[in-house]
């Protein structure tokens, strides 16, 4: 059995001719307009003619449509990070949605994002925290 596997697949790679595949330019498969541009293998961009964009890809099975939605760059404003000085290093806190992750970092060693956040930190313990009214009378 092992002997007529290795003699098949010796045929097939003779009988290749030592072509590639991807020597050959890419026809659109059908079902994707003709105008379309390939993005990606398997993966077409076409605009109609109301200016929309279409993403078209090839699944096992059949082709899929969908409309393309500009991806919005992730914000780090909203990330919040709590700092700590603990003299010549930084301890860092930042909440996760799988819980508190920290780490301590030298202040030599600190990237720009943790200089940052090293001096938001120690300006909100400066800013002044507001009146306290008394409940005194």
């Amino acid at each position: 059995m092992k002997r007529l596997v290795l003699f098949l697949f010796s045929f097939v790679l003779i009988a290749s001719d030592g072509k590639k595949a991807d020597s050959e330019p890419a026809a659109v498969p059908s079902g994707i307009p003709a105008g379309a541009s390939q993005i990606a293998p398997q993966m077409w961009r076409y605009a109609d003619k109301d200016g929309k964009v279409w993403v078209y890809r090839r699944t096992p099975f059949g082709i899929s449509k969908a409309e393309e939605k500009q991806l919005k760059p992730i914000s780090t404003d909203g990330l919040v990070v709590k700092a700590e000085d603990l003299g010549d290093s930084v301890r860092f806190e930042q909440q996760t949605p799988f819980g508190a992750r920290s780490w301590t970092r030298k202040k030599t060693e600190l990237n720009d994002n943790e200089k940052a956040w090293l001096e938001q930190g120690s300006a909100d313990r400066k800013a002044p925290a507001g009146t306290v009214k008394s409940a005194e009378k």
